[in-house]
């Protein structure tokens, strides 16, 4: 969102045929800024996480004052990851396709 911010305004989002657009020279100066709406609209992230956790006891009494209890406590997490990019031209900059898949257990 910050280098958003510093995008020449001159530059627009898409060109008159429907590109992508980026990567211009405007005045004698060429900026080299990604489009930042191509940019996201070609990047996804997808997040799962899947968490279970409990507490389980026992008390047994023996007479009256005396007594025994045992706890027992579980955490389970699950956590899947998936970032990916699809292939783009933006402007005069090739993507590639990328696939970072990233999975976690805790117990």
């Amino acid at each position: 969102i910050w280098w958003s911010t510093l995008q020449n305004p001159l530059i627009p989002v898409k060109n008159l045929n429907g590109t992508w657009a980026g990567n211009y020279t405007v005045s004698g100066y060429t900026y080299t800024a990604d489009n930042p709406v191509a940019t996201s609209s070609s990047r996804g992230n997808k997040s799962v996480n899947s968490q279970i956790f409990g507490n389980i006891y026992a008390d047994i009494i023996f007479f009256e004052g005396f007594s025994l209890r045992n706890e027992f406590s579980y955490q389970l997490g699950l956590q899947n990851n998936i970032a990916f990019q699809y292939e783009a031209n933006i402007g005069t900059r090739s993507l590639q396709a990328k696939l970072n898949d990233s999975r976690n257990n805790s117990y």
